[in-house]
């Protein structure tokens, strides 16, 4: 119960956020084309810094660090879900940016987005209740990790190729790889270092 309290606290945050941003999205521009473009860009970046922040975590002190104390690993999983949360909210500004400029999002190349969506929706769930480490779990959150970071350097890589109506800051993209490249590399060898799981 305490975990589910907590984790309903943080998720009001993160709507207020996502709330604020879509009427300052609103405030900065009428046109819906304009408005749910800036209401899914800016929302993503409050995914990345959530997922970075994890990926941070993860990559300092380790899975194997996180499980070994319930309170950890109860925070660990409230981060995932309001990763989750906060990307649902993306995924609807960013659906209704694709419907008010007649694209189609059901396209074979936003598969892998699609999959990566899945992943992030069913991963709090699925590691809710599950205390123990056990290395399939290890290898299945690591997966899902891997994931996302490709799915946001994909992103970043065909922004900086794109003639955006609205430009991103080249320095934002540049800077935001070297940030999830870091953290990969930190994590690599976190994960080098942790071993004997069962």
């Amino acid at each position: 119960m305490p975990m589910m309290k907590k984790t309903i606290g943080l998720s009001l945050l993160v709507v207020l956020c996502e709330y604020a941003i879509y009427v300052w999205s609103g405030d900065v521009s009428p046109e819906p084309g304009i408005y749910f473009q800036l209401a899914a860009r800016y929302s993503a970046r409050v995914s990345f810094l959530l997922f970075a922040g994890i990926l941070c975590w993860t990559g300092i002190r380790g899975l194997k660090h996180i499980y070994a104390e319930e309170q950890r690993r109860q925070l660990f999983v409230s981060l995932l879900f309001l990763l989750a949360l906060n990307h649902l909210i993306h995924f609807y500004f960013l659906a209704m940016n694709f419907e008010t400029r007649g694209m189609e999002l059901r396209e074979f190349k936003n598969l892998p987005g699609a999959v990566a969506y899945i992943v992030l929706t069913l991963s709090p769930f699925f590691l809710w209740n599950k205390k123990e480490l056990t290395r399939s779990r290890y290898q299945i959150i690591i997966s899902g990790f891997a994931l996302v970071t490709a799915l946001f350097i994909g992103t970043y890589v065909k922004r900086s190729l794109q003639n955006l109506e609205i430009p991103m800051s080249n320095y934002l993209i540049v800077g935001n790889l070297a940030i999830l490249t870091s953290l990969v590399i930190i994590n690599i060898f976190r994960i080098r270092s942790e071993k004997n799981l069962k």
